[in-house]
């Protein structure tokens, strides 16, 4: 294959900091106005991957500042992004797989939205049934709204020494200090690497950024996942991450991309994603998540960015926003990344206004507000 069709997926091992609390109406508007003018939004979301301190009391994404940047896409997603978009309805109409029998995302209300939330409710966000394997979501511990452990996706690897160097390495951070024992069980795209200390554990409290999580890599042979160093016309050396789907099995693509979607979206993380669909699309396959979430109501982000509306228009700038993601993966070059609408990263399908006392009837967002 050539290097040049592969997609840059960003940086690898991303983790996502404490929330910043939104607590009034007045925070809303000042974060609409920030938007618009191009001003950085006050947050505890650091701008670019780096390596902050973990298990922290992480809340699902619902603040107003984050469903902001969600909606602004590229700058914190931490995949690719190709410069195409599908209509809604086309997409529900050409889907090959549909995720069970949920009803389509194009008749929810926003009452079934809140049963949604309430009755499905996840620290790391609601996922369907058989989305990914049961091992990637047991891997997850939490205690309480604390997360104890978790799972990061590393590169891919062709044997087990190199995948049991690797984990060496993540999970050793000092030449002194000995090696940690950890688990490792293959299952048929993959290897999950569990650390011994977490056996029992109810917190994580080593003072390391990842050596409670468990360790997700692929096999190469149908997902190769690396990093690749390049050197520009100015001399300058980069180092970038690439992931290429490297079987034709349709099947396998779905399941593939599936867990893509999940381990592999950076900082902002996956979303409460209601229901999805993957399709055959001529060049390529492309995944589709549908996102219940709440924060800013979108529709009226982008009334405000144009000017249609006014500060004193807004009374109440919250709402259950529902939206999309695609995932791709090229048939001819087998790159997967993730695919842009016109206004970033994520498509805005519908905004339900929804108020204070509404929201903090949610689990897990009760004391976000």
């Amino acid at each position: 294959m050539d290097d040049n069709s592969y997609a840059n997926v960003g940086n690898e091992n991303q983790n996502i900091g404490e929330p910043a609390k939104v607590i009034d109406q007045n925070s809303a508007i000042n974060a609409f106005q920030s938007i618009a003018t191009g001003q950085p939004v006050e947050s505890s979301y650091p701008a670019a991957p780096i390596n902050v301190p973990k298990k922290t009391n992480r809340m699902p994404l619902v603040i107003l500042i984050v469903v902001c940047v969600a909606s602004l896409g590229s700058v914190l997603f931490a995949v690719a992004f190709n410069n195409h978009w599908f209509g809604l309805a086309e997409q529900v109409a050409k889907s090959d797989e549909q995720s069970g029998e949920v009803e389509p995302i194009t008749g929810l209300t926003k009452e079934k939205a809140m049963d949604f939330l309430k009755n499905n409710y996840n620290i790391r966000g609601a996922l369907p049934d058989g989305y990914v394997g049961k091992e990637i979501t047991d891997a997850i511990i939490a205690n309480g709204t604390t997360i104890v452990s978790e799972v990061n996706m590393i590169y891919s690897y062709d044997s087990l020494d190199e995948l049991k160097e690797m984990a060496r390495e993540k999970y050793t951070k000092y030449k002194d200090q000995p090696v940690e024992d950890f688990e490792i069980k293959e299952y048929k795209y993959y290897a999950i690497v569990t650390p011994g200390r977490i056996k029992g554990a109810t917190s994580c409290d080593h003072g390391y950024n990842n050596d409670c999580d468990s360790l997700l890599s692929f096999k190469r042979k149908y997902y190769d996942y690396r990093q690749v160093h390049e050197k520009s016309e100015e001399g300058v050396t980069y180092v970038n991450n690439y992931a290429n789907i490297m079987t034709k099995d349709k099947n396998a693509i779905n399941e593939i991309l599936r867990v893509h979607s999940v381990l592999n979206v950076g900082i902002m993380g996956h979303g409460n994603i209601y229901s999805y669909d993957f399709k055959d699309d001529g060049d390529k396959y492309v995944l589709t998540t549908y996102v219940v979430g709440v924060g800013a109501n979108s529709e009226l982000m982008k009334k405000y960015n144009a000017g249609e509306i006014k500060q004193e228009d807004i009374t109440n700038p919250y709402a259950i926003n529902i939206y999309c993601r695609r995932f791709a993966a090229d048939k001819d070059s087998g790159a997967a990344y993730a695919m842009q609408t016109e206004s970033g990263a994520t498509e805005d399908l519908k905004s339900f206004p929804i108020t204070v006392d509404e929201i903090r009837t949610l689990p897990g967002y009760s004391n976000s507000f």
